[in-house]
């Protein structure tokens, strides 16, 4: 999914990162020949030169910065007729190069019942999956309409392929399916999703 922030704040950006560079560069010419000739102990045709090369300095990061910006690319034709008001900041996307975000998740039945200290043994237990490397967003979940017959849920995050990975055969994990998954629940149902 791309990131594109309103482009009002990103043009209201623009110009007062321009604004406060102008102000500034104003407010240091009057007196940057002189503060080059006493912080440096040179002469005045010295401190010209050196401020010279800062201003040329100052102009060339304007510009790259300004080319860098404007190079950006804008997902397909306004509607409108093309101006500051499209300047878009937009990420590339998400493609088989670039890691992607996978949610793991399983919604699960135990044979326990109901209430029982064996259903609550066997949810506590689940903590161990929080802790293998690489899940994130670790939550567990109890069914709250009647809609189905699953309990509970299991939801995690990997930031890519090769975490989830990592997590299916880490050694915690593992144990946790064969000693606990297997022999306490009744049915289950698991999908796995990555962002559009």
């Amino acid at each position: 999914m791309t990131a594109q922030p309103n482009s009002k704040y990103a043009v209201s950006f623009v110009f007062i990162t321009v604004f406060l560079d102008m102000v500034g560069f104003g407010l240091i010419m009057p007196v940057l020949p002189k503060l080059i000739t006493s912080v440096g102990q040179i002469s005045v045709a010295d401190a010209a030169s050196i401020g010279g090369r800062v201003s040329g300095l100052d102009a060339a990061v304007i510009s790259a910065c300004q080319k860098t910006i404007m190079a950006v690319p804008t997902p397909g034709p306004s509607p409108r007729k093309a101006g500051w008001g499209d300047l878009r900041f937009d990420f590339p996307p998400a493609s088989a190069s670039v890691p992607c975000m996978i949610r793991h998740t399983v919604v699960f039945a135990l044979k326990h019942p109901a209430g029982s200290a064996a259903e609550a043994d066997f949810l506590d237990a689940a903590d161990v999956l929080a802790d293998v490397p690489g899940v994130f967003k670790f939550e567990k979940l109890k069914q709250a309409s009647p809609k189905n017959d699953y309990a509970f849920g299991f939801s995690m995050e990997f930031e890519d392929q090769a975490a989830y990975t990592t997590y299916t055969d880490h050694p915690w994990h593992v144990a946790f399916v064969r000693e606990r998954w297997v022999p306490e629940v009744l049915r289950f149902m698991e999908i796995d999703y990555v962002p559009l």
